[in-house]
């Protein structure tokens, strides 16, 4: 017979449809015909379904199951053998026992038959009469015949999509690829299908995910910047800076020292490169601190250091004076209220060295954490960070809290030194300059403090950041330091003039960490819950602060304009949809948003300079009327006496102008598309002012066309603020209207002589055209200039 065509679909229940496919025969469009369903295992709801390229094989897995079942397609003798079973047990059971005839039942599409509708009209064969399988005559053939459940495939997390590999193995099995939703992927062996034989698959390889499988937590830089570490929910992993590769995943399972499973999961919240070696210390949630050597991938040390999430710690080389060696100071601080201080030992010690050593193991050879110091905490430590000095009776610890207040501490004795207070939120990120005069500190309440370790005074505070900011690193050897923020943006500071210098931007989700690059701040990675960590180089192209402020500036007025539009085209749609005679304030609302919106201008950064000099033109003209009416009464004393006056005092600024005529000519030179713009950084004060230049002006019959568009946008806008006015204010404006209505009569009236002069020009210029080409002579041309004006 020919080849077997079926399609299979899945659906939410647990059931798996099959249809043949086939030419449709002559007078009928049916292709497909149902052949009944089968049973999943499994009750979960169906996430795909895919054939082996050779049709051997049907894989189905579920929606966040992890597991992919596959099916075994019988060939066509095993197919006919189930089905002539199956007939025969039928007719068995038909001759201890006469049917019995039964009402007709209507079945839907979707229905799966029944022996007694194989026998009858479902099938349409004679008596005596079996179904075969020539040319895929299938009539009579159930789904169960050609499908058996073969094994499952389980997979080591969440199935996201499956695909069968081309071909079979030796022995008659395949191999299966599963992509997992922790972005690796793994390769199973399936082994061919044995009638009644329980089979299982086994995973022949799992591919090192080259991405972060869940957000990022935390990152760090190695001591010679040369490699980083990302950690998060269940993964640490080491990337080359350079080539941006990861280089390996590091062991996070294991409960003893050489590495291998055993142990659950962990979730990194901290972690850090120990300086001088190929070691990193992790903090994780459970409070277990992890000490791994990456270059042998695997844990040398497993404390149990707190008895509840560590959120940060920090890591310092520093000198004993006392025995004159250099040792590696570990600080964590952690949810259960309590900061403790560790020391690295090269050698591994006993349990005895380590008074938290009951979930301890590691290398009898290797480094291990030695606990020293335990510093109590009225409430859960957020953040710790560490000064930079190398002497250890000068090393601070800087430690916040929930309790929105960071305290300091020395290191040696972890006497109590300063507390500062200014934050309305917990401080989540802290980090001091490298001479150690600084201390800048990220808060929940969105705001950056810089804080002068001498007397615990706050400087300045900084605003920038839309969220709580979550990391705040210096740049080495300056005052400079980098902060990122849940907003998705990271911002360059200048820790001296307090001056935001750079915004970067590209993250689509928190940026939850940034780290430098120790050795000379060259590069800037900051890492995000989109589960990117990005580049930043250093240039040596100039920035200029100015022209960033103006930027940003421009930024937030888009911004601001946008949403202001958006909020009046929200409101008008929905006006417009059917408002309710009883909802009619709502619609006036909406028209009269819709009045002002269509009056109002997007601000930009030349508009708002356009405005600014419209206030220092109106603020020197102020000056300098005060000076004329000084000068004036002066020489009216003087004239009294009988002395000379006094010369008026050129002011160079007005270049050779007097203060109207000085206004009148800084509006000239505002763009018409940025004027109206820039007028609205007035004030009712300076509209004031504006108003008597402006009558001033029309009385010297100067800018009347500029006076009076000028005029008309401040009436639309000012309108509520001059009708409760003052009577000075109110004098102005109607001196400002009758000598703008003189004025614009007086153009119209010139505009109109001037038209009707242009016409009668035309007139003449077309009878002396005619008259040149013979048409109407004999007739005289009209006087048209004497009847003028009459």
């Amino acid at each position: 017979g020919g080849k077997r065509a079926r399609m299979v679909t899945c659906s939410e229940d647990r059931r798996l449809r099959v249809w043949r496919l086939a030419k449709p025969e002559e007078g009928s469009d049916d292709v497909a015909t149902y052949m009944g369903s089968v049973d999943r295992r499994t009750e979960a709801k169906s996430g795909s379904v895919a054939f082996h390229p050779l049709g051997r094989m049907l894989g189905c897995s579920s929606q966040g199951g992890k597991e992919v079942e596959v099916w075994a397609i019988r060939g066509r003798d095993e197919t006919d053998k189930r089905r002539r079973r199956r007939w025969k047990r039928r007719r068995e059971k038909e001759s201890r026992s006469a049917r019995k005839e039964k009402p007709g039942k209507k079945r839907g599409v979707l229905d799966d038959w029944s022996d007694e509708e194989e026998e009858g009209g479902g099938s349409q064969l004679q008596e005596g009469e079996e179904p075969g399988l020539e040319s895929d005559d299938f009539r009579g053939v159930k789904a169960s015949d050609e499908m058996v459940v073969s094994c499952a495939a389980k997979a080591g997390g969440k199935v996201k999509g499956f695909a069968f590999v081309k071909g079979l193995e030796k022995g008659g099995g395949c191999r299966l690829i599963i992509a997992l939703a922790t972005n690796a992927m793994e390769v199973h062996s399936v082994p061919k299908h044995v009638e009644g034989a329980e089979l299982t698959s086994s995973k022949k390889l799992t591919t090192i995910s080259t991405g972060h499988p869940t957000p990022l937590r935390t990152l760090s830089v190695s001591p010679d910047s040369a490699l980083s570490l990302c950690c998060g929910k269940s993964y640490a992993r080491l990337w080359n800076v350079e080539s941006r590769r990861p280089v390996r995943s590091l062991p996070l399972e294991a409960a003893s020292g050489k590495g291998g499973g055993g142990g659950e999961s962990v979730y990194c919240l901290c972690c850090s490169f120990l300086p001088s070696s190929t070691h990193v210390v992790i903090g994780c949630k459970d409070g277990t601190l992890l000490l791994i050597d990456y270059a042998a991938s695997q844990i040398c040390h497993k404390v149990k250091a707190h008895d509840a999430a560590i959120w940060s710690l920090d890591v310092r080389r520093s000198y004993n004076d006392e025995e004159g060696e250099e040792v590696v100071v570990v600080v964590t601080g952690s949810a259960d209220k309590t900061v403790k201080v560790w020391e690295l030992e090269e050698e591994g010690g006993s349990e005895d060295d380590s008074d938290e050593g009951e979930d301890s193991g590691g290398n009898e050879d290797g480094p291990s954490l030695v606990h020293v110091q335990t510093l109590k905490m009225t409430d859960d430590v957020v953040s710790v960070r560490m000064s930079n000095s190398s002497d250890s009776k000068s090393l601070l610890i800087f430690a916040s809290s929930l309790d929105s207040t960071v305290k300091v501490y020395y290191r040696d004795t972890l006497k109590f030194h300063l507390s500062l207070y200014g934050h309305s939120l917990p401080a989540l990120a802290l980090d001091a300059a490298d001479d150690d005069t600084i201390l800048a500190s990220g808060g929940a309440d969105k705001t950056i403090k810089i804080w002068g370790l001498d007397f615990g005074d706050c400087h300045r505070s900084l605003h920038g950041h839309k969220d709580a900011v979550t990391c705040l690193r210096f740049v080495k050897g300056t005052h400079n330091f980098f902060s990122s923020s849940k907003d998705g943006t990271v911002r360059y500071w200048d820790g001296d003039s307090y001056d935001q210098i750079l915004l970067l931007t590209g993250h689509t989700d928190d940026v939850t960490s940034i780290a430098l690059s120790p050795t000379d701040g060259g590069f800037l990675l900051t890492g995000s819950s989109d589960r990117s960590v990005r580049v930043y180089e250093r240039t040596h192209d100039m920035v200029f602060v100015d022209e960033e402020k103006e930027v940003e500036i421009e930024r937030q007025l888009d911004k601001a304009d946008d949403d202001r539009y958006d909020s009046y085209r929200n409101l008008k749609v929905g006006s417009k949809a059917g408002v309710d005679e009883e909802d009619g304030g709502i619609e006036d609302e909406a028209k009269g948003l819709g009045g002002k919106a269509e009056e109002a201008v997007r601000k930009s950064v030349l508009s708002v300079k356009a405005g600014d000099r419209i206030l220092e033109a109106l603020e020197l003209a102020d000056s300098e009327t005060a000076e004329l009416l000084a000068l004036s009464t002066t020489n009216a004393s003087r004239k009294a006496k009988g002395q000379p006056p006094l010369p008026p005092r050129s002011n160079p600024l007005l270049m050779k102008m007097d203060p109207p005529a000085y206004v009148l000519w800084v509006l000239k030179t505002v763009k018409l598309a940025e004027l109206e713009a820039a007028l609205l950084v007035l004030d009712v004060m300076k509209v004031e002012r504006l108003v008597n230049y402006m009558s001033e002006n029309l009385r010297r019959g100067a800018g009347v066309e500029l006076v009076a568009r000028v005029s008309i946008f401040l009436v639309k806008t000012h309108k509520g603020q001059f009708a409760s006015a003052s009577s000075a204010m109110g004098a102005a404006l109607a001196d400002l209207r009758a000598l703008l209505k003189r004025r614009l009569e007086g153009r119209r009236e010139m505009v109109g002589f001037n038209l009707a002069a242009m016409k009668a020009a035309k007139r003449m210029a077309k009878g002396r055209r005619e008259a040149k080409a013979g048409i109407g002579r004999g007739k005289e041309l009209d006087d048209v200039w004497g009847n003028l004006g009459k």
